[in-house]
């Protein structure tokens, strides 16, 4: 995966989670996560699971995951 590839898709995940309401610091974490899966399924030659990581439905299902932790943590303090 090329540079600017993996930059372009940092930026389009980071888009869409901030959308959902998650912080530019909280986005920018999962973004590259994803970045990184991205590489390592595109590596395998596995790139219908890599396209999966970008789609709306994915960004959902992160910001959901990350407002459920939240809600734990503050309901445990």
């Amino acid at each position: 995966m090329s540079q600017r590839k993996g930059l372009e898709i940092f930026r389009d995940v980071r888009t869409k989670l901030v959308g959902r309401g998650l912080s530019q610091p909280h986005a920018e974490t999962y973004a590259k996560d994803v970045v990184r899966q991205y590489g390592w399924f595109i590596a395998r030659g596995l790139r219908h699971r890599a396209h999966e990581l970008v789609t709306d439905s994915h960004a959902d299902e992160i910001a959901k995951l990350h407002n459920a932790a939240l809600e734990n943590k503050e309901a445990a303090t």
